[in-house]
């Protein structure tokens, strides 16, 4: 399915948390406010924001190109609250190497709160917003000034304040940083992701609905309103969660299945173009974010991490799963669906790398070279592996004569095939930590090894894949035949199975590739049933949406497969639209690719007819680039052995074991030292 959005997780790793859990937070604002906005009735003059000042002379290591006194922002403000908030003695943090560092208030945590570009760059800095304990200062809060910190939110409507570093109350030292409303609120992405920040905060509770005898209507939210998504919710919870039994809201009687699962199960419910909750959390299962199903009623009252704490944390305030004292207001699910993240305008990222924030080192932020990532070769150049073998193969794949390429920060470079681009498959460790070198599969044009390929040598990775079966083989290096110096790298066959990441993502590699084709499948009149793939089949998914293709992806047309006559809704579509149909526990493709608009990856739609056929990148390249094989959008000259959906279904990504990355960093390989500088 193209680029997805969901790898399988994996505990302990920096994966996502779609919907929730981190830190309780209440409903205080802290942070900055949007980009060039200003508070209502900012006053006449202003307190000065204070600058920053030069660095006393404190103990520190020395920063070097990979480690070193630089910490993540948060965690740096968390480690001085944590040592009892001092104002002007030291306290000692954890750098990113590891050791043990010391820093004070005035040098590396204040300027955090009063210098713009720290956050992200072109970010405001939190006293554009918080800057006095006033009523024109957001929340009545002040984050110039050791004081105003301390004193916190809400000043004047809560005199002397509200903790936001975790305190009992103003004036207490009995900090708690895991709990405090700045932590939760510097950490968590708003969920769904991609709300726009409203300094109104008019959009918090989701887009104004209508209610009647019918169910709800959404409605855009432009001023707010008195009903609303989280309202909605809220009622549900407080009326005690009810399963069957209705509940009043707006003065109307609402159900459970037809109004309150909507908002968890549909695209579209919390703003223009967001995603379904079920996206991420479609099941009790490790591949489903946070292990959590918000498909249905067990599901939500189930909750989050179902696996890894049984029976599981409620999101709906209950003391515990089975619980019905429900609480509403402290529940993880409302914390998670109305936090503006602070400071607004930091990204989403699912791999969960920016919730803690920018390194920084004395109230500045700055990036770790590079070379922190490098795990192979003793060249001058940095370079994705993959984007090393292609320069060689656009080069002309010579043997002995040197080949230039550029760096990964584009300086220029040459290297040759026996030093640079032959170890990447003979040696242990390239790809990834504890990767098993290419030839231990692949070691010669013998039955013996995997498609009879050998890539031990210039002459086996220029004869290719399948020697025998088609002699004189197959090109990996997109050339049109065995010989041919026409090379295409772009098309080739490596580069495919190198960068590919299989969708549906988290299938486990089989070196039998019994399981290429996914689940076996029984048909019959009634339709189509999954069963498990433990020896292969031939009745599969991808042959069953191969055959659909191949007699011209008829929309309502039966068409026959397996000896049975089936139709695209029910036996085509709920391959891409239903969890479990790729493998147990496999998530929905419609959970990433789920309408032709910025928000859906690749903005891709494989909920419908329309959106299959429309195929990929329809806003990019309008009208879209065909994923069954047509030669263009509306043509049915629909080709399946070529088609980029299958080839993204079938793919065991090469070599086996790379774990799947959102954000498509690691689909080039690891960073390697190749060549020398020109």
């Amino acid at each position: 399915m193209l680029n997805s959005i969901f790898h399988k997780r994996a505990h302990g790793m920096k994966r996502g948390v779609i919907l929730l859990l981190t830190t309780l937070m209440g409903s205080a604002l802290i942070g900055a406010c949007a980009s060039g906005a200003l508070p209502t009735a900012p006053p006449t003059e202003p307190p000065p924001l204070p600058t920053s000042t030069e660095p006393p002379a404190i103990e520190t290591h020395t920063l070097d190109a990979t480690s070193g006194a630089a910490a993540k922002a948060v965690d740096l403000i968390g480690a001085w609250v944590n040592a009892g908030a001092p104002e002007t003695d030291t306290f000692e943090y954890t750098g990113v190497d590891g050791k043990t560092y010391t820093g004070d208030f005035q040098t590396d945590v204040l300027p955090l709160f009063t210098q713009n570009g720290v956050w992200y760059e072109g970010s405001q800095a939190c006293t554009g917003c918080h800057f006095g304990n006033t009523e024109n200062s957001y929340h009545e809060m002040d984050l110039t000034t050791y004081e105003g910190i301390l004193t916190g939110a809400d000043s004047l409507s809560s005199p002397p304040g509200v903790s936001i570093l975790g305190a009992s109350a103003v004036g207490a030292t009995d900090f708690d940083w895991s709990h405090s409303k700045l932590r939760a609120r510097m950490r968590n992405n708003r969920m769904p992701p991609g709300w726009t920040f409203d300094i109104t905060e008019t959009n918090r509770d989701g887009l104004c609905i209508e209610v009647g005898d019918s169910g709800v209507t959404t409605l855009p939210n432009q001023y707010g309103c008195d009903l609303n998504g989280v309202g909605l919710i809220g009622t549900w919870v407080e009326a005690g969660a009810p399963e069957t039994d209705a509940f009043e809201y707006g003065g109307a009687q609402l159900t459970f299945d037809r109004d309150v699962l909507p908002f968890f199960t549909q695209p579209d419910m919390w703003f223009d173009g967001s995603q379904a909750c079920t996206g991420c959390h479609f099941g009790n299962t490790e591949n489903s974010y946070h292990e959590m199903d918000l498909t249905s009623y067990e599901g939500i009252v189930t909750g989050a991490d179902s696996l890894s704490a049984p029976p599981g944390v409620s999101i709906l305030g209950a003391s515990a799963v089975g619980a019905t004292d429900f609480n509403w207001g402290s529940s993880k699910l409302r914390e998670r669906m109305r936090n503006n993240r602070m400071p607004p305008g930091i990204a989403f990222d699912i791999t969960e790398e920016n919730r803690d924030g920018p390194l920084v080192l004395h109230g500045a932020p700055i990036e770790v070279d590079a070379s922190a990532e490098i795990t192979f070769g003793t060249g001058e150049c940095e370079v994705k592996a993959v984007n090393l073998i292609g320069e060689w193969v656009n080069a002309g794949a010579p043997e002995t004569d040197a080949f230039p390429f550029a760096a990964d920060d584009g300086s220029s470079c040459e290297g040759t095939f026996e030093a640079d681009v032959l170890p990447l498959f003979t040696q242990n460790g390239v790809w990834y930590e504890g990767s098993q070198a290419c030839t231990g599969c692949h070691f010669g044009n013998t039955e013996n090894s995997y498609h009879e390929m050998d890539l031990t040598t210039y002459e086996g990775i220029l004869t290719g894949a399948d020697s025998l079966s088609s002699p004189p083989g197959v090109s990996i290096l997109g050339a049109s035949a065995v010989g041919a110096t026409d090379f295409d790298w772009s098309h080739s066959k490596l580069r495919a199975r190198m960068r590919n990441n299989r969708m549906p993502p988290g299938w486990t590699f089989d070196i039998t590739e019994t399981n290429r084709d996914g689940l076996c499948i029984e048909v019959g009149d009634s339709g189509v049933t999954t069963l498990p793939n433990q020896y292969g089949c031939d009745l599969n998914g991808v042959g069953l949406i191969g055959t659909w293709v191949e007699a011209g992806a008829p929309e309502t047309d039966a068409f026959e497969y397996g000896g049975a006559q089936l139709t695209f809704d029910r036996d085509v579509l709920p391959f891409f639209t239903q969890p479990d149909m790729w493998f147990d526990g496999s998530q929905a493709c419609t959970g990433c690719h789920f309408g032709n608009t910025e928000n859906s990856y690749h903005e891709m739609d494989l909920t419908s007819y329309e959106g299959i056929v429309t195929g990929a990148d329809s806003l990019s390249a309008p009208p879209g680039v065909s994923i069954l094989g047509a030669s263009a959008v509306g043509a049915t000259d629909f080709n399946w052995g070529s088609s980029k959906l299958r080839e993204r279904m079938r793919n065991n990504r090469m070599p086996p074991g790379i774990a799947f990355d959102i954000t498509e960093e690691n689909r080039d390989g690891p960073l390697v030292l190749a060549g020398v500088k020109k």
